[in-house]
């Protein structure tokens, strides 16, 4: 396997030297795409959120910091993500206004109807069936609460692909029971951006 093949791979679950080096390149290429996840959401400072593949830790921490009377949770399945945001979000760990899990979504043990926002980056591609996983995120929100899927499909070849990818993450939601499913896009590098948000 070629080293771009090896560090391609890396994206999906990070792991050793090549994973530091692919949650690095992220961080830094999800930042516009994630500022505006932050700035269409507009996060109050006593939300109850739930991030899905935090990978650095970088975009968890931003929130955090929003939340001075709320409390944010993440899980990602690469330990080496979680090691590393461990770190990077000990102070409100401490102060238990943060809480990380390494594992999967079906894993988390938040009671039904907690969450006011769920959100995720560039994650639902890996999910084996993101209907199903829906479903699962659906019954940790309260009523009316907020899910937003943020991505950019980097490997596809045309604006056709993106719409396509963006409708089908839209009926997908639906078919988990969400409403107001509404999607958005965002002229970006290197390819446009799709944010995805729907209501319990």
């Amino acid at each position: 396997m070629s080293l771009r093949n090896s560090l391609l791979k890396q994206f999906g679950r990070p792991v050793g030297t090549l994973g530091l080096i692919a949650g690095w390149l992220m961080e830094k290429s999800n930042k516009e795409r994630n500022k505006w996840m932050m700035d269409k959401v507009q996060f109050s400072e006593s939300d109850r959120v739930l991030e899905i593949g935090f990978g650095t830790g970088d975009t968890c921490k931003e929130v955090a910091s929003i939340l001075t009377r709320g409390f944010i949770a993440g899980v990602d399945h690469s330990k080496l993500m979680y090691q590393q945001s461990m770190k990077r979000m000990k102070e409100f760990i401490d102060e238990k206004r943060a809480a990380l899990h390494w594992g999967t979504v079906w894993e988390l043990k938040y009671p039904s109807n907690y969450f006011d926002v769920v959100y995720a980056s560039n994650v639902h591609f890996f999910w084996p069936d993101p209907s199903l996983e829906f479903v699962q995120l659906r019954q940790f929100l309260k009523p009316k609460g907020k899910i937003v899927m943020v991505f950019q499909p980097r490997w596809i070849r045309s604006e056709e692909d993106i719409l396509r990818i963006a409708e089908s993450t839209r009926l997908n939601l639906m078919e988990a029971g969400f409403r107001n499913v509404q999607v958005e896009l965002k002229q970006m590098k290197p390819v446009t951006g799709v944010l995805v948000s729907a209501e319990k």
